[in-house]
């Protein structure tokens, strides 16, 4: 048998919310409040941990890249950043309308730096999920799953389903892509342009035309479509040292 008290309980538990704020309004508030507080909590937890993996797939170079800090020298760089702003500042609308990111160009012009940037803001500021991978490693999985006779969905699906996916230079150091790589990047492409969610990407290339000819049509008109593309044409940031012939 229930008591009196129990029986109040249970019956509080079923009203609806207009019930219960006319019922007993102090109670409540104090429960919506004691709610907030808790969802508050959670969703520190969640932004923390997601920072910090994107910081350990970023490495100590990028882990705290912000835009912020991106060194600008050219007016290049100035109408990359005045575009990439009004990005961050629509990312929840373009996020919806499936607007990805095309960064293109040659090595060293920070297109990671940026990238990253914009990843910290969308897990930090709106609350979205963000997986990083670079190219290399994105092939290196799908041949890891032939020899473990994984099934390729296990890769693709949670690529896929992210919110955002950020792929840093899909292509080889030299030529187009294989064909098995070809084939595993369209799957998941194909499968993020249907779903309407954003790829943002980084392509170490010297025109456009390079972009296309190397990734294959199929895979970038699919990256192109709706996306922000921007020609990342100034010079690269990395200092060349000086090899010593007398080094041993």
């Amino acid at each position: 048998m229930y008591t009196e008290e129990e029986r109040r309980e249970v019956a509080w538990r079923r009203m609806s919310a207009e019930e219960k704020q006319a019922a007993d309004p102090q109670r409540f508030l104090t429960e919506q409040a004691a709610r907030a507080e808790q969802q508050a909590q959670a969703q520190a937890r969640w932004t923390a941990d997601q920072l910090c993996r994107l910081n350990e797939r970023l490495g100590p170079r990028y882990a705290g890249a912000t835009l912020e800090s991106y060194h600008v020298a050219t007016d290049g760089q100035r109408a990359a950043l005045v575009a990439l702003r009004d990005y961050a500042d629509r990312l929840r609308d373009y996020g919806r309308e499936g607007r990805g990111i095309v960064l293109y160009g040659g090595c060293g012009t920070g297109k990671d730096h940026l990238l990253g940037s914009l990843a910290r803001i969308a897990i930090g500021k709106y609350h979205v999920a963000v997986e990083w991978i670079r190219g290399v490693d994105l092939y290196a999985r799908f041949r890891d799953a032939i020899r473990t006779d994984t099934s390729e969905s296990e890769i693709v699906d949670p690529l896929a389903a992210v919110p955002v996916l950020i792929i840093s230079d899909p292509l080889p150091p030299v030529g187009p892509l294989t064909e098995f790589q070809a084939a595993a990047l369209l799957r998941i492409i194909d499968e993020r342009y249907r779903m309407m969610r954003p790829t943002w990407t980084s392509v170490n290339v010297a025109s456009g035309a390079e972009a296309d000819q190397r990734l294959g049509a199929q895979v970038a008109d699919r990256l192109r479509d709706g996306a922000l593309c921007i020609y990342c044409d100034w010079p690269t940031y990395r200092k060349a040292g000086t090899w010593s012939k007398d080094a041993r």
